[in-house]
C-alpha cells in the first residue's frame, strides 16, 4: 500500500494497493485551492477505481490518462460529473492564472476511459480474485470497492450511513482490512 496523496491532508486522495499480484489505483484526487495541490504520481497500476465525482477524488484523472492507457472503473453518474467538474477545473485555472497539469484534450480523453459499473455486482479479477462493488451512499454514483481473496479489502471513499433525498445511506460491508475516508473523524456535528 502507498498513499500518493490525501493520507495526512484533506484532498489529493490517491491509494496505490498491491493486492495479489495486481497493482490498483483507488481515486487520484486533487485539492483545488489557491494554488491547486496535486499528489504524486502512481507507478504502473492494472486498473484505476474511481469513488465519485468530487475533484478531492477526480480531480486528476485526466493528467493520469494522459499519460498511459487507463480503464476507469467507476459509475456512469461518477463519470458524467467528473467530466464536467475536470472541465470545470480548467477553465477556472485558466481564469485565476493558475496551472493544471492537463487540458481540455486530456479532459476528452478521461472521458473515453471509463469502464461503467454498478452497485451491486462483481467482477472477477482472474480466476481466484473478485471486486464486488457496493453504492457508498455519498452522492449520486459513489461506490465502496470491496477486494475478495483469502482477506476482504474494502476502500470506501467518502461513505454516508444516513438515507438523503438523493441516495440511501450504505449499509456495514464486513471486511478484513479497511480503507476508510476519514475527513471529519473524530468532530462532533
Amino acid at each position: 500500500m502507498q498513499f500518493l496523496g490525501g493520507s495526512d491532508e484533506v484532498g489529493n486522495l490517491a491509494l496505490v494497493l498491491d493486492f495479489h499480484g495486481m497493482r490498483f489505483l483507488f481515486d487520484y484526487g486533487m485539492s483545488p485551492g489557491k494554488p491547486p495541490r496535486f499528489p504524486l504520481a502512481p507507478p504502473p497500476v492494472d486498473m484505476t477505481f474511481l469513488s465519485h465525482s468530487h475533484l478531492d477524488h477526480c480531480g486528476m484523472i485526466p493528467w493520469l490518462c494522459s499519460q498511459t492507457d487507463h480503464n476507469i472503473v467507476t459509475t456512469e453518474p461518477t463519470a458524467i460529473v467528473s467530466n464536467l467538474l475536470q472541465k470545470d477545473t480548467v477553465k477556472i485555472a485558466q481564469m485565476d492564472g493558475y496551472s493544471v497539469p492537463y487540458d481540455n484534450t486530456d479532459v476528452k480523453t478521461a472521458e473515453h476511459s471509463y469502464a461503467y459499473v454498478e452497485p451491486g455486482t462483481k467482477q472477477h479479477l482472474g480466476d481466484e480474485y473478485a471486486i464486488r462493488f457496493h453504492s457508498a451512499g455519498h452522492i449520486p454514483g459513489s461506490l465502496m470497492f470491496e477486494l475478495i481473496g483469502e482477506k476482504r479489502v474494502l476502500f470506501t471513499g467518502d461513505l454516508n450511513v444516513v438515507d438523503t433525498r438523493l441516495v440511501k445511506g450504505t449499509q456495514p460491508v464486513p471486511c478484513d482490512v479497511l480503507f476508510l475516508e476519514g475527513t471529519y473523524s473524530g468532530r462532533e456535528t
